[in-house]
């Protein structure tokens, strides 16, 4: 059943690139980043607890439901040298918490400091981008792990297809200005939202719901 959303998105993506494209030639559809699979045989985490990531009030490491963050200088006692390790440790991170139907998006970032690497992780949900979750992994040359910080977001949708298509949101809101838009899945109100995630030209960003047309939220573009 999830092999068949997952076609059903895919295919109403290219529908909607396609219809974009070739009709005002203005808003391009994002893809949906590719999963990264996690390394087979790496085992982390072993013997721990979760005591062993809560390091105080201001760096709260789990919350409410799928939440689970700010994980400082936990004690991993195996390297990370590659996207696929950094998938790796973040599955045995949420196994721990009792969060593992998610997956993860993950690359390297380049940050000018030969001796530092930092993966980055977006969190995916049945292959749709998790708009708040999201993990840093710092680590040494030879792969020590000396950071690890980050946010799992509670995104259990039934539904992941969209009712209410790109275009109709844009038109139904009257959004102008827009140059780029995707399909992500955003939290309001502690619920998970299935949104199409509109760039403006100005910089700001417009969250309008893929399965009513209203609008969400309304924000400035945030890097994470």
């Amino acid at each position: 059943m999830k092999s068949i959303k997952k076609v059903c998105y895919m295919f109403l993506i290219m529908l909607q690139s396609l219809s974009f494209l070739t009709g005002c030639g203005k808003v391009k559809v994002t893809e949906p980043p590719r999963e990264t699979k996690g390394t087979e045989g790496l085992v982390f985490l072993e013997g721990m607890s979760e005591e062993d990531f809560i390091t105080s009030d201001t760096n709260l490491i789990y919350g409410a439901g799928d939440r689970l963050r700010e994980m400082n200088n936990p004690v991993i006692d195996k390297k990370v040298t590659s996207p696929e390790d950094a998938v790796a440790l973040i599955n045995a991170i949420g196994y721990k918490f009792g969060v593992s139907n998610y997956s993860f998006h993950a690359e390297t970032e380049d940050n000018g400091n030969d001796e530092v690497r930092i993966y980055y992780l977006k969190q995916l949900y049945e292959g749709i981008p998790v708009e708040e979750g999201f993990f840093r992994i710092y680590t040494n040359v030879d792969g020590t792990v000396t950071s690890v910080s980050g946010l799992y977001v509670n995104a259990n949708l039934d539904d992941v297809t969209p009712r209410v298509s790109l275009e109709g949101a844009m038109n139904g809101n009257e959004i102008k200005g827009a140059a780029r838009a995707e399909l992500v899945i955003t939290e309001l109100a502690g619920r998970p939202e299935l949104s199409w995630k509109i760039y403006k030209r100005n910089g700001d960003t417009t969250f309008i719901s893929a399965m009513d047309g209203t609008i969400l939220r309304k924000s400035s573009e945030i890097i994470y």
